[in-house]
């Protein structure tokens, strides 16, 4: 299949906080260290050690399917980025935290659950131009 969407819409991600897992009695254990790009910049790079739900260890691949629910594509990568201030879903005030980012799915379960974003939906759409005829449709449809 050919991907003709246009430069303009990049691939919808999601993020879930490390503040909401730990809502939920996961404790994650991160080791961040400094990463040379391949331009020589460093940056701040993070690293799940383990993660533990009570007082036993919480395998990887079961973390995987957690996140997946939570609308992550871990079909494909998922990374962690460093501790920044954001808003979480388990607190009303932002949080200082890492979170968890991946590609948001883009299934037809996923699409049709009420939960998908709509710029997901756009995106899986493959219509090049489906970002300018939303705008058009948000601005009356007139041109």
């Amino acid at each position: 299949m050919i991907d003709d969407r246009g430069p303009k819409q990049r691939r919808p991600t999601v993020a879930v906080s490390f503040s909401d897992l730990e809502a939920l009695g996961f404790k994650l254990y991160v080791e961040e260290y400094i990463k040379t790009k391949p331009d020589g910049s460093e940056a701040t790079a993070c690293k799940i050690v383990k993660v533990t739900k009570g007082d036993k260890e919480f395998p990887r691949h079961m973390m995987m399917e957690f996140l997946r629910v939570f609308g992550i594509n871990t079909e494909e990568r998922v990374w962690v980025t460093p501790r920044r201030k954001h808003r979480c879903l388990s607190q009303k005030t932002p949080v200082y935290n890492w979170r968890y980012q991946g590609f948001e799915r883009d299934d037809d379960t996923w699409l049709r659950s009420g939960r998908a974003s709509m710029d997901i939906i756009m995106w899986s759409s493959n219509m090049k131009d489906m970002q300018e005829q939303a705008d058009k449709l948000s601005n009356g449809g007139d041109d």
